[in-house]
C-alpha cells in the first residue's frame, strides 16, 4: 500500500499487473479485425489483386481475335496500353483517395468500377469503345492493386506482415504467368469477349 502511494506521489506511472503483459498479437491493429472477418477480408483482397494482375496479360494473346472481330488493327496497341497507362497513373492517387473517404468505401468503389468496365469492355462494339472502357478499367484496377497493400499493412500484425506481403507478390506472379494461357484458350475456343466478362 505504501509503495503504491509513493509511486503516485512521485509522479511515476503506475502499471496495472493485468495490463502489463499484453500478448504481442494484440499490440497491432489486427485486434480489431480477427477471426473469419480477417480471413474473409484477406481472401477478397487477394482475389481482387489476382483479377487485376490477370487483366494485364490475358488480353495479349487474345489481341489478334479482338482486332480481327472489331476490324481495326491500327489501334491494337492502344487496347493494351490504355489499361497500363491509367493503371500506373492512378496507383498512388487511390491511396490518397482512401485517406479522404476511407479504406472500405475506396475498395468497394474500385471493385464496382472494375466489374462495370470489364463488362463494358466485353460488350464493346468498336475499338474506340474498347480503348475508352479499358482506360476506365485501368483506373479501377489501380485501386484494387494498391489498396490491398495499404489494408494488409494496417490489419496484419508486424510479425505476419512479411508473409502476407510475399503472398501478394506470389498471387501477382501467378496471374501474370497464366494470363496469356487463359487468354489464348478463351480466344481459340470461344469469343474474346469472355476475357473481360469473366471478371
Amino acid at each position: 500500500m505504501s509503495t503504491d502511494l509513493e509511486k503516485k506521489s512521485s509522479g511515476a506511472p503506475v502499471v496495472d499487473e493485468q495490463t502489463a503483459e499484453t500478448p504481442a498479437e494484440f499490440e497491432s491493429s489486427d485486434a480489431a479485425l480477427s477471426g473469419w472477418r480477417f480471413w474473409s477480408t484477406m481472401a477478397g483482397l487477394y482475389i481482387g489483386l489476382f483479377l487485376v494482375a490477370l487483366e494485364m496479360t490475358i488480353v495479349t494473346t487474345a489481341l489478334v481475335a479482338i482486332t480481327d472481330d472489331l476490324r481495326d488493327f491500327k489501334h491494337a496497341a492502344w487496347i493494351v496500353n490504355a489499361y497500363f497507362l491509367t493503371w500506373s497513373g492512378f496507383l498512388i492517387l487511390w491511396s490518397q483517395f482512401s485517406h479522404i473517404i476511407g479504406r472500405k468505401p475506396s475498395l468497394l468503389t474500385a471493385a464496382a468500377g472494375f466489374v462495370i468496365f470489364s463488362a463494358a469492355c466485353g460488350a464493346a462494339q468498336t475499338s474506340t469503345q474498347l480503348i475508352i472502357f479499358r482506360a476506365f478499367q485501368g483506373i479501377a484496377g489501380a485501386g484494387l492493386f494498391s489498396l490491398p497493400v495499404v489494408i494488409v499493412s494496417e490489419t496484419a500484425s508486424p510479425s505476419a506482415l512479411p508473409k502476407y506481403t510475399a503472398l501478394m507478390a506470389f498471387v501477382s506472379v501467378i496471374a501474370f504467368a497464366i494470363g496469356p494461357l487463359i487468354g489464348g484458350a478463351i480466344a481459340s475456343k470461344t469469343t474474346w469477349r469472355w476475357t473481360f466478362l469473366l471478371k
